[in-house]
């Protein structure tokens, strides 16, 4: 941690809400922490997850709220759709069928970005996001 915080001007986690990605948030944070520095936090719901993760991950963002730069991403992006065949792919947050949607958008969303591309592919989302 203190290499990366001494080699970069800027710093960001990817933040899931998942075991792995909360011990990285906690040691990230320690360092920013005993440095003053902020950090990016990103977070890309896809909507439909567990209901104790999206609380987990609202609980972090408020224990570190004063030492991020939040971007939780609710932007509709495409993903793979494993369960049919004939829909190889879903929307997340798709604005068209928000009466579909699994819960409403978090509080702390952010409202997205001027080079974002409704229906960008996850992936191509994650590489644009990190060059920005």
């Amino acid at each position: 941690m203190a290499w990366t915080f001494d080699e970069f001007e800027k710093v960001y986690v990817s933040f899931s809400g998942g075991k792995d990605s909360t011990v990285m948030l906690h040691l990230v944070m320690e360092e920013a922490i005993n440095r003053r520095r902020q950090v990016g936090v990103l977070i890309i719901d896809l909507e439909a997850q567990y209901r104790h993760t999206v609380d987990h991950i609202q609980a972090c963002v408020d224990l570190y709220r004063e030492h991020i730069d939040l971007h939780w991403v609710c932007l509709p992006l495409n993903l793979r759709n494993a369960v049919t065949n004939f829909e190889p792919q879903w929307t997340c947050w798709d604005p068209d069928q928000q009466r579909l949607w699994v819960r409403d958008l978090p509080a702390d969303a952010h409202p997205g970005y001027d080079w974002f591309v409704p229906r960008m592919e996850f992936e191509e989302f994650m590489v644009e996001w990190g060059h920005r």
